[in-house]
């Protein structure tokens, strides 16, 4: 697995369901596609399809368990979050949910970890041969897949968040961590309050590539269209989506985010021409500012934000 398909993805919007397959989707090209460089299967077999897979199930989970009364003001307490670095996949999650489904949570991921990988498998397997009410076969085949495909130790807590709620936070992280190094310091000490501070409900840090480009403006236009997109001014955001973010350098490191109300912010390199371009299209829901050249490349490092 190479460095430079190394990166970090991040979400606390609305947790719509058709997420789910762009998620996949993203698993999929981090681990095995363009964006990681390499059709390599990783760290015990661990490929893009398991790692898709385990990122549909995390997600899944959020929705599945989280409170009914974090569903609006307090949903920005729900957060999702995956790294994919050279020891493999980190995933962590956040919810609130209610006292019932805290200590069916607790009981079901205290019994998967003391399991190995061959019983996790039988149990996956029996779970699918019993009909019945979701979250009454045993430990739940999305929590036991998660825990077995990855091959980590899951790592969860619970704290109060609220009247009658509980704040349960799940991480899954393969390979061996120093202190500090995990993603769940990671995301508690620096991102989760840089999301907060910028109202981030969406980032995207890593490789860039046409394949990421399709899957991270099929998650906004997903994010935004229920909400945002008939409001004057769609139509140039719109197009100023689609004619900036390919124009970002294929293979070249971005940091792009969907702030609350459809405002993007990118950093990445573009070719100068590319920016001298969008310098003189005068949409009005964009603004460049260049950094310095890259004298190998010709790219410049630019930060651009579109606004509706």
């Amino acid at each position: 697995m190479r460095h430079c398909g190394d990166c970090l993805f991040g979400y606390a919007g609305r947790f719509a369901d058709d997420h789910s397959v762009r998620l996949l989707e993203l698993g999929n090209l981090v681990f095995d596609g363009p964006a990681s460089g390499t059709a390599d299967e990783g760290p015990s077999g661990f490929s893009g399809r398991h790692a898709g897979y385990v990122l549909v199930e995390a997600f899944q989970n959020i929705i599945r368990h989280r409170a009914v009364e974090a569903r609006g003001a307090a949903m920005a307490r729900s957060l999702f979050a995956f790294r994919k670095d050279a020891r493999g996949l980190g995933l962590y999650t956040r919810n609130a949910v209610a006292p019932v489904k805290a200590k069916g949570l607790g009981e079901a991921l205290t019994f998967l970890s003391a399991k190995d990988a061959a019983e996790l498998k039988a149990l996956f397997l029996r779970g699918i041969q019993q009909p019945g009410v979701e979250g009454r076969r045993g430990a739940g085949l999305g929590l036991i897949e998660m825990v077995r495909r990855t091959g980590a130790r899951p790592q969860w807590s619970f704290s109060a968040c609220g009247p009658g709620q509980q704040q349960f936070t799940l991480v899954l992280e393969q390979g061996d961590r120093l202190p500090g190094e995990g993603l769940e310091a990671l995301m508690e000490c620096r991102v989760w309050p840089w999301m907060l501070a910028g109202k981030v409900e969406l980032f995207y840090a890593g490789t860039w590539s046409g394949r990421v480009e399709k899957v991270w403006i099929d998650l906004v236009r997903g994010e935004e269209s229920p909400r945002n997109r008939p409001h004057a001014g769609g139509e140039a955001w719109e197009r100023t989506l689609s004619t900036y973010m390919p124009a970002l350098a294929i293979g070249g490191p971005v940091l792009i985010a969907l702030h609350e109300g459809g405002t993007i912010t990118a950093a990445g390199t573009m070719q100068q021409d590319a920016v001298a371009a969008f310098r003189s299209s005068a949409v009005g829901t964009l603004e460049v500012q260049d950094g310095p050249l890259d004298a190998a490349s010709g790219r410049l490092q630019v930060l651009a934000r579109i606004a509706r």
